[in-house]
């Protein structure tokens, strides 16, 4: 065999062995991307924090916006109402249900939110519409708030169920409906559980050593109700509720992992503010009489 054979076999060999190397480093490198995928920084500084995301979500599918406004009570709904025994109710502006109790309704500290429903369900309409929030010490009220596609949407006036407490009893409640709801066309894709519960931790509201206990997809709208014109229509967006410790509740926008700063007792104070700004002042030094027939208040008549 000449010498330039053997150089030439020499030369192939030496390819076919780098080829082969070449693929194992490939290889090699394929193996350390996956395992870079299955632990992000995320995880890895929530781990090093000590902070337990164990009862988080694995993922969440892509959800949509939706859309609804205010809506006004229909003819059966006064009719139904009307015939509810044991309140006496006032409509106002045809969108704002105000009804107090004949006898109130005794509330034990203790009453889980099936006991609470339980209690009023018979005079409400739309009842299963709503999903207890808590009980809120300082203004003296209990929040419900409206669902769809059985997602909570998160602290809106237009749809609200907000029960008054006096002296250990449930007086009264106001309740407002959100109506004609629908779906963008597209669905969104959405922050990751895992993103989310970091950009707590980011934003400096969970630390080490806390426990992430439940975490859920609502709804919540940027905007508030216009107290001029409470009918607009509100776009909603997928917002993440995260309960730490039990105890404390933060939500993150879905689609922008954002950080929401929502405050309840704000909340129910604009509530408050825009329910007085519906009733007309010579109402206020009113109470109609037990069994007196539901009205109808427009003031744009």
């Amino acid at each position: 065999m000449q010498w330039g054979q053997i150089k030439t076999l020499f030369i192939l060999s030496f390819l076919i062995l780098d080829l082969f190397l070449l693929q194992q480093f490939l290889g090699k490198q394929d193996e350390n991307l996956e395992q870079i995928e299955e632990s992000t920084p995320a995880e890895e500084q929530l781990a090093l924090e000590n902070i337990d995301y164990s009862e988080i979500p694995e993922e969440q599918e892509d959800i949509a916006f939706i859309n609804g406004s205010r809506a006004e009570f229909s003819e059966e709904d006064m009719a139904a109402i009307e015939s509810i025994e044991g309140i006496t109710p006032k409509v106002h502006n045809n969108t704002l249900l105000h009804a107090q109790f004949n006898d109130p309704i005794p509330l034990e500290d203790d009453d889980s939110s099936e006991e609470i429903m339980d209690k009023v369900d018979d005079y409400l309409i739309y009842s299963d519409q709503y999903a207890y929030w808590g009980k809120n010490d300082e203004h003296n009220v209990l929040l419900f708030f409206q669902k769809n596609n059985n997602r909570t949407i998160y602290f809106n006036e237009s749809g609200l169920l907000m029960f008054l407490v006096e002296g250990g009893n449930i007086t009264g409640y106001y309740q407002t409906r959100l109506g004609n709801i629908e779906s963008e066309n597209e669905k969104t894709e959405l922050v990751q559980p895992i993103s989310a519960v970091y950009q707590l931790y980011d934003n400096g509201d969970i630390a080490s050593g806390d426990k992430i206990t439940d975490m859920v997809v609502g709804y919540h709208s940027k905007t508030k109700t216009n107290k001029e014109d409470p009918t607009g229509i509100q776009v909603f967006a997928p917002t993440w509720k995260i309960t730490v410790n039990n105890e404390e509740i933060y939500f993150v926008n879905a689609t922008e992992g954002k950080v929401l700063d929502i405050e309840e007792d704000e909340f129910i104070l604009d509530t408050m503010e825009t329910v007085e700004a519906s009733i007309p002042p010579e109402e206020e030094e009113e109470n109609p009489a037990p069994g007196e027939s539901i009205e109808s208040d427009d003031t744009n008549e």
